[in-house]
Order: structure tokens, then sequence, then C-alpha cells
């Protein structure tokens, strides 16, 4: 049985992963539009958060358990709306001195708590057994790793299949230390999801 530490050091190595994946992705995307604009475009990680939230709520976890998943959305719905209401002030040029350091520091503090919550909500839901067979649609050969551990190897053009549990994971195709392609995965229990790494 893992102890509640190594669950901790799993749940913020994963977290880490997919603010670097996800995060970063959307960060880039949206790097030349004005910041209500950015603001004003769904997160993905807090449509992830939201997906998962709203599985819990239909699950058979304890009321209690729902509540407080139920009550911290709401906290992080309504920094969301503060922050696009702030991010009009940082467009208008009413954002001065350290305004716009806070703005982006409770961004990123925001997507944080969004990754935290999507993973802790995912693993309140039953669990159950899941597949991952990743395609290797590429010339070259690739490791197919979950939660940044490595899983098995699929030759050009080939596949291979890894079980894992089902929820929230992070699934990566890597040619040695080269990420190919990444996904964030929630997966139900007896899934079977196909990876494609082109």
């Amino acid at each position: 049985m893992r102890t509640l530490c190594a669950w901790r050091v799993k749940m913020r190595v994963r977290a880490t992963a997919i603010a670097v994946v996800l995060g970063l992705l959307w960060t880039l995307a949206n790097a030349h539009q004005p910041a209500s604009a950015t603001a004003q475009q769904q997160n993905p990680l807090f449509l992830q958060a939201q997906a998962i939230g709203e599985q819990v709520a239909s699950s058979s976890a304890p009321g209690d358990v729902k509540a407080g998943f139920a009550q911290r959305f709401e906290a992080l719905a309504a920094e969301q709306q503060n922050l696009w209401s702030l991010a009009g002030q940082v467009d208008s040029g009413q954002c001065a001195d350290t305004c716009l350091d806070d703005y982006n520091n409770r961004i990123v503090a925001w997507q944080d708590s969004l990754v935290q919550f999507a993973a802790e909500a995912s693993s309140a839901l039953p669990q159950g057994s899941a597949q991952v067979t990743m395609e290797n649609r590429t010339g070259q050969t690739l490791d197919l790793y979950i939660d940044n551990q490595q899983q098995c190897r699929a030759l050009m053009n080939l596949f291979c299949t890894s079980q894992t549990s089902s929820g929230f994971h992070l699934v990566i195709a890597r040619s040695g230390e080269l990420v190919v392609a990444a996904e964030s995965v929630n997966l139900q229990p007896g899934e079977s999801y196909t990876f494609a790494a082109q």
C-alpha cells in the first residue's frame, strides 16, 4: 500500500508535468494577445478541472467529499472572474506599479491550484483498471511514459500497450529525452485509450 507521503510526491510530480505541458501551450498560444482577450479564453486547465469536478459530483463519493470539491471549484471559478476583471485594468493602463507582476503571479497560482484540484478530485473517484496503447507513427523508437514513469517501448510504426489505473494521468511519448507528444487524460474504469504519437 502506498504511503500518504508517496501519494503526495506523485501528485506533486504529476501536477508539475501537467502544468508545464498545458499551461505552457496555453501561454504560448496567447502570447501576443491583450491580457483581457487571453483571460476571456477558457484555460484548458480550468476546463479539465471543471470536467473532473462534474464527475466527482455525479459519482458515488460521500456527500461531504462532493461538497468539499464543489466549494473549492466555486472558489477557483470566482478567481477566474477576478482575473478577467484585472486583465481589463491591465489593458486599459489602470494597472500601475507592481500591479502587472501581481496579475501574472495570480495567474500562475491559479493555474497551480487548478492542477492540484484536478489531481485530488481524480483520486477521489472510484478507481479501476484501464490501459493505454501508444501508436508510434514516427520513424523512430518511442518510449511510453505515464505520470513520468516509463511503461513500454514501441519500435517505429508499431505500438505498445500498458496497464494503469483509471483516473487522471499524463501520457508522454519520448525519444530519449525528447518529448514527441503529450496528453493529459482522464481514464474511466475499463477504458482502453489510444495515444497517437506522430
